[in-house]
């Protein structure tokens, strides 16, 4: 049995060790042995912060001036770039405030937009088989067996982009496979088209609108869903990927004004290189 002694005295040494615990702590309170490192660390801190502060805000000010510099030089660098050029935007359906944009700024830089959608829908082509076949045999063009459907696309949009025929373009019209604001424009010299909409089939309709010589690009959004870029790299089909920047709106019109590439914060470059004229002797 522990006598009450050791008991008694154990209690005694726990509230000397809190006493002594206790005077200690005041002495160093009192001697600012740990506060004042600690105010020289809040104030370091303090003095961090603040300078973080100052350069953020200087780099906003750039910003700001960065952006107000680019939209007060946009007009001027897209003025008459695309001037009388008739372009088709294909593939918007569903993203029309995407397709009034990229309309807006067709026609800010003195082109005219068309938006044009071919109804892919086996059906409606099966529908009118007789009168394809009609059309195609006046025209003397041999049809492969397995590659109708195929055929007439390519005649639509050789006929789009090339050499109209305008009772083909008025009857297909009616039919609702080709819908298009004023077919009496055609052709048209270029094609948008919008990155989210692509699908094997419409790279394969891409491929041969590229081969009929029609200046082809892809667009998307730097916010939109990316899709694999590469197929239409690989036709030598040009891409936008951040029309939703004022770079990839002045890529854009560079680009249907003649230069080639693919161009936005996917690609190596935001915009084309600058490329100066020949002297003129």
């Amino acid at each position: 049995m522990f006598d009450i002694r050791y008991h008694v005295v154990s209690i005694v040494a726990v509230f000397l060790a809190m006493a002594l615990g206790i005077i200690l702590g005041s002495v160093i309170v009192d001697k600012g042995v740990l506060v004042e490192p600690q105010n020289a660390m809040v104030n370091s801190i303090r003095k961090d912060i603040d300078i973080m502060r100052s350069q953020n805000q200087e780099l906003q000010d750039e910003l700001n001036i960065l952006k107000s510099f680019e939209n007060e030089v946009f007009p001027w660098v897209i003025d008459k770039r695309l001037e009388n050029q008739k372009v088709g935007l294909m593939g918007f359906k569903g993203e029309e405030n995407f397709e009034t944009e990229v309309e807006n700024l067709i026609e800010r830089s003195g082109g005219k937009a068309y938006s044009v959608e071919i109804n892919w829908n086996d059906d409606i082509f099966e529908k009118n088989k007789p009168y394809f076949k009609t059309y195609f045999n006046s025209k003397g063009i041999l049809i492969p067996t397995g590659t109708f459907k195929e055929k007439i696309i390519s005649e639509i949009l050789k006929n789009i982009f090339m050499e109209t025929d305008i009772d083909f373009v008025a009857n297909l019209t009616n039919q609702e496979i080709i819908m298009i604001e004023d077919f009496n424009e055609l052709p048209l010299q270029s094609l948008i088209f919008s990155a989210l909409t692509i699908d094997e089939e419409n790279i394969k309709y891409l491929e041969d609108i590229y081969a009929k010589g029609t200046k082809s690009v892809v667009i998307m959004k730097t916010s939109g869903e990316v899709r694999d870029l590469d197929k239409y790299k690989e036709l030598n089909i040009s891409i936008i990927d951040n029309f939703d920047m004022i770079t990839g709106k002045i890529a854009l019109v560079l680009v249907l004004g003649g230069l080639e590439g693919s161009y936005g914060v996917d690609s190596t470059q935001l915009m084309p290189q600058y490329q100066e004229e020949p002297d003129k002797e």
